[in-house]
């Protein structure tokens, strides 16, 4: 129904049929992708409110939704450090933290480029008069970079702490509280 949607939305505007497929895979993926950052932020905005009105069934909710959230980003990265063991055996790199560390970086800029390619739908559906899609366009862009920037930022902090030196149950203390903030 979705396609059916955005291809009478699209075709309207006499778009080519093979702009309007690109579009809509564009679209889907960038959705994909930014699942789990819907759910964090939604579980983030649950929690909030729930503490706020004092409900802590909403508390609870928000908390379960923001698991969940980060647990689907913790499956999407183990779902690309398989796709990238062509370069992980070329590279002879066995060791899992790298792997992992790597895979890590290869869906940031994954989630990058779809935030970049979210912008440019949002534009060229503004300037052909699609305020709904471009608004949806926006919104994934808008979320994908947020992502970008707070995982930036987490592992930004872990390669801080890891550098001074305090001894693994500090850094893992440290770790826990300061990515969570």
């Amino acid at each position: 129904q979705l396609r059916t949607l955005l291809k009478e939305t699209i075709v309207e505007n006499h778009q080519p049929k093979e702009q309007v497929d690109e579009a809509i895979i564009s679209l889907v993926a960038g959705a994909v992708a930014a699942i789990p950052g819907i759910l964090k932020g939604l579980g983030w905005i649950a929690k909030k409110a729930g503490k706020w009105i004092g409900s802590e069934k909403l508390q609870s909710i928000g908390e379960t939704g923001s698991e969940w959230g980060d647990k689907l980003h913790h499956k999407y990265i183990g779902w690309v450090q398989k796709l990238l063991w062509p370069l992980f055996k070329a590279l002879k790199i066995k060791d899992e933290k790298t792997k992992k560390k790597v895979a890590n970086i290869a869906f940031l800029i994954l989630i990058g480029a779809l935030a970049a390619d979210a912008g440019f739908s949002a534009y060229d559906a503004f300037s052909n008069s699609q305020v709904a899609l471009g608004a949806g366009e926006s919104g994934l862009s808008a979320l994908k970079i947020g992502e970008v920037g707070i995982e930036g930022s987490n592992a930004a902090f872990r390669a801080l702490i890891n550098s001074m030196n305090l001894g693994d149950e500090m850094a893992a203390a440290l770790l826990k509280v300061g990515t969570k903030l």
